[in-house]
């Protein structure tokens, strides 16, 4: 009876070695540390869905990568050597089309990007000064990236309307699939009188045109919250053009991109 549980033990202890060979693939540098991890989601299919981990010499995660139908989906991950993030991208089908954000080695926010398949259309350049933070943004038009906006904002969230020329908009970091999200649109500058704004959503192309107009909302302010509900499960970026309008003496309208994004669970 004991020879044949010990049998028992020793067949598991083999399938499960059998398993883990099938659900993980090694690589190594020269000298013998880990390089490369790829953990596979099926055993059947390898070639199909899997991730892949790749580490500094230090033993420190270099960058996570996930892959479906073998190509880059979902999110990715990138770090420095003493273990900070250093950027974070989200692919959709083996292209970029999400908002890419950049780190210092010290966790603060330095740059964002927005990608739409594949190529940078808006880019936001962040400073620190005390306990001032400016941005400075820029989209770009003619194959050539110019300055579209800017922010100056303190540690409390008070803005130099002086110095300011752009929106902010705020919602949740994420919201449950089904559930509709509200988001908070804020357009800050120092001339307010008889300014408001046009909100336009739909789908944009690498040329920052419209290929698609889903709905457009009209405020008679500088402020305005509108709801959105997700259209899949994990990543959402919403997108579309902002028209910020001045009736006098004359009309004047200042097109900027809007870009906004959140996770559905």
């Amino acid at each position: 009876m004991k020879i044949k549980t010990l049998a028992t033990v020793a067949l598991l202890i083999m399938l499960i070695s059998c398993k883990k060979e099938e659900t993980e693939k090694n690589e190594y540098y020269p000298d013998g540390k880990l390089w490369r991890k790829t953990v596979y989601m099926s055993g059947k299919d390898k070639d199909k869905d899997f991730r892949i981990y790749e580490f500094f010499e230090n033993g420190n995660i270099k960058n996570i990568r996930d892959f479906e139908s073998g190509i880059m989906q979902g999110r990715s991950m990138n770090y420095y050597e003493n273990g900070k993030v250093k950027s974070v991208f989200y692919y959709d089908r083996g292209k970029l089309n999400s908002t890419g954000r950049y780190y210092s080695e010290e966790g603060k926010l330095t740059d964002k990007g927005l990608f739409i398949n594949d190529s940078l259309v808006v880019k936001e350049e962040i400073f620190y000064k005390g306990n001032m933070l400016k941005i400075n943004v820029f989209s770009k038009r003619d194959n050539d990236f110019k300055q579209t906006g800017n922010l100056l904002y303190d540690n409390n969230g008070r803005f130099g309307l002086d110095n300011s020329f752009y929106y902010v908009s705020s919602s949740q970091d994420s919201v449950k699939y089904g559930d509709s999200l509200k988001i908070s649109l804020n357009f800050i500058t120092h001339y307010t009188k008889g300014a408001h704004f046009a909100l336009s959503l739909g789908k944009l192309d690498e040329n920052l045109e419209f290929f698609r107009k889903d709905k457009t909302y009209l405020s008679d302010s500088l402020t305005l919250t509108f709801f959105y509900k997700p259209g899949r499960i994990g990543y959402n970026l919403i997108l579309g053009k902002l028209l910020y309008i001045t009736g006098a003496p004359k009309e004047k309208v200042t097109e900027f991109i809007f870009y906004h994004d959140f996770l559905a669970n």
